[in-house]
């Protein structure tokens, strides 16, 4: 008789802290249609695609500290556009430029390399997997980006100067693994701005379903008249943009996403049970 092999499912928990609000519960996928945002142009651009990234170390800096480590009036030149973006939009939203930095934590002799993320932000920022910060010694707690109250702190090593990001408002952290959005993905989905969803990466051997992911509304305080203008780069670059998943590099280690054959978005109900609200076949 022929043996019958079930592909095991491991599911990896939340790793970011509950928050009071949700009563110590934030297992449970967040939910609440009330806000859920209307579809500024329809599926124009966007399709119902899931894409799954590794999102490696990187910085994101401030235009004075900048200016601290690469040099007075210094700017970041743009490598490559991030998200699917055309890169006349991405120059302004998110782009990998061809800037680098040495990180420094609490082990002497050790350092990380990590390129800077353009354009600037109002905040300093390093995000790291947590073998990233074991290996320099650096405390990262697991948050949303922004939320930098707190955080792990580390020194930047630059070509012009050296900064030391103190943990509160300028600081390090393990970003919490998240999807990426746009208003017609919202919609789809019925879910909103930091709503919480769950991921099934299916491979070959086994399927690995993590928990609480944060859902990121892209552009989501852009005016009318600013989004007409994204409407009309769109149309221009012929853009497809489907939903966007990115976890750190442990992460999708731990659940072998070089082997995927296929994902799931899943919402997690009161009773345990997972309900799938889309699907994505690798070929």
């Amino acid at each position: 008789m022929k043996a019958h092999f079930k592909r095991p499912t491991v599911v990896i928990p939340a790793a970011a802290p509950a928050t009071a609000k949700e009563n110590g519960n934030n297992i449970l996928s967040r939910h609440n249609t009330s806000s859920v945002p209307k579809p500024s142009f329809g599926w124009t651009g966007c399709d119902k695609s899931i894409t799954v990234l590794a999102s490696a170390k990187h910085i994101h800096l401030t235009k004075e500290h900048l200016e601290i480590l690469f040099g007075k009036g210094f700017e970041l030149t743009p490598l490559k556009a991030l998200y699917g973006l055309p890169m006349e939009l991405a120059k302004g939203f998110i782009f990998s430029s061809t800037s680098t930095l040495q990180i420094i934590g609490s082990k002497p002799g050790r350092s990380l390399k990590a390129r800077v993320l353009g354009p600037c932000r109002e905040y300093s920022q390093v995000e790291l997997a947590y073998t990233d910060a074991l290996t320099i010694g650096v405390d990262a707690p697991v948050r949303l980006s922004g939320n930098l109250q707190n955080t792990g702190s580390c020194t930047l090593l630059g070509p012009k100067g050296k900064l030391v990001l103190n943990g509160n408002g300028h600081g390090v952290i393990r970003a919490q693994r998240h999807f990426h959005c746009f208003d017609i993905h919202c919609h789809w989905l019925q879910v909103k701005h930091e709503d919480t969803l769950c991921l099934k990466v299916i491979s070959p051997h086994c399927n690995v379903i993590l928990e609480n992911l944060s859902v990121k509304h892209e552009l989501v305080n852009l005016s009318i008249e600013d989004k007409t203008t994204l409407l009309k780069i769109i149309q221009k670059s012929k853009m497809i943009q489907g939903i966007e998943c990115h976890l750190d590099t442990d992460e999708a280690n731990a659940c072998m996403l070089h082997e995927a054959i296929g994902y799931e978005i899943l919402r997690k109900e009161s009773n345990g049970s997972y309900k799938v609200l889309a699907t994505q076949q690798l070929k």
